[in-house]
């Protein structure tokens, strides 16, 4: 039932969802940016952990998402899906105890529950749009 009403309701859902992702994004961001360089790193560089957690979320949580807000919601979905994982998984990363303050944390948890969401949905928009072109297609 729950699949039936976001599939109905899907292009004002993705673009609250989407909304959310950027703004979480950017509270992430700046808690990165003001964060100190990691302590206790062996075999990593804190400086290049730093910023490539932070080149990351800014590229795949801010930017490309903030494209995506203005294309149409069921088009590109494979490449929406990529990105959605890409910035689950920069999100993600950037939650390492090294890297993380509280702020930062709580935003980027949020942010990748939210890119867990989109992601999903973007399975469901490319299963309904395949279905849709070929009715008898086992997908």
């Amino acid at each position: 039932m729950f699949e039936r009403l976001y599939v109905r309701y899907f292009p004002f859902l993705h673009r609250i969802q989407l909304s959310a992702l950027i703004l979480c994004s950017i509270i992430a961001v700046i808690g990165l940016w003001l964060a100190p360089l990691a302590v206790g790193l062996k075999n990593l560089d804190p400086q290049v952990t730093k910023y490539v957690a932070l080149g990351g979320v800014s590229f795949f949580g801010v930017l490309i998402p903030f494209i995506f807000l203005f294309t149409k919601p069921g088009s590109l979905s494979p490449l929406k899906l990529i990105i959605y994982t890409l910035a689950g998984v920069f999100h993600g990363f950037s939650l390492s105890p090294y890297l993380a303050t509280p702020m930062q944390a709580a935003a980027s948890f949020v942010a990748t529950v939210i890119c867990t969401l989109l992601a999903s949905a973007q399975i469901l928009e490319l299963q309904g749009s395949i279905l849709a072109t070929d009715p008898k297609s086992k997908f």
